[in-house]
């Protein structure tokens, strides 16, 4: 058998299909979400999915790597939720109250607080998991809103401005200072009404300074 072959071989067992990637993804947000980030060794990533080490540096070279699948898996997840019913057909407040209740929803989830911890914890000793977590969470829904308020912008509906930005203004008005709150154990959980007020002052807040 030549080198090209035994190396073919190699690769092909250490591909894994999507259902293992899942496999390993969960694996390793279940320990960060449990352990930090720190303390979560790639042996104990590669034990709990299931696989060897080095089929789990072959597809993650890095701990890192790991880290920005499972931050970017949660942001798919964020990302069909948000936008999934936000057609510009609608009214643009009533668009923009849709996504602001789940938007807010998501920011107070266990996890996603779970997750801000992990990396402000983390990120004197590990700077590029806030660079990860940034591009792959928060960057990712204000590009993805920013493109659908530019919609508004270009259909006249909203004035116009940099969408990003814009969309960034909103999110502000949303997050108010119920993910500090949370961040900081002071409330974790505010209730149903505390959250629909803060969505209907800040979509309103938002309208009278954009509407058209």
């Amino acid at each position: 058998m030549s080198r090209a072959d035994i190396s073919e071989n190699r690769t092909s067992a250490e591909r894994v299909s999507p259902e293992k990637m899942q496999q390993i993804v969960q694996a390793a947000r279940d320990l960060f979400m449990s352990r930090g980030f720190s303390a979560t060794s790639m042996e104990a990533i590669a034990r709990a999915a299931g696989i060897g080490k080095a089929t789990l540096y072959a597809n993650f070279p890095r701990k890192d790597d790991v880290f920005g699948a499972v931050v970017s898996g949660e942001s798919a997840t964020r990302e069909d939720i948000l936008f999934g019913e936000n057609e510009l057909d609608d009214p643009i407040g009533d668009a923009l109250l849709r996504f602001a209740a789940a938007f807010l929803d998501l920011l107070l989830s266990p996890t996603n607080v779970a997750m801000y911890r992990i990396v402000s914890a983390e990120a004197n000793r590990f700077p590029e998991l806030g660079h990860i977590f940034y591009s792959e969470g928060p960057a990712r829904v204000i590009e993805s809103l920013g493109k659908y308020l530019e919609k508004g912008m270009k259909a006249g509906k909203l004035t116009a401005g940099p969408p990003t930005l814009v969309a960034a203004q909103f999110i502000g008005l949303i997050r108010a200072d119920l993910q500090t709150q949370a961040m900081l154990g002071v409330e974790e959980n505010p209730s149903p009404d505390v959250r629909r007020a803060v969505v209907d002052s800040g979509v309103a807040a938002f309208l009278r300074a954009y509407a058209r």
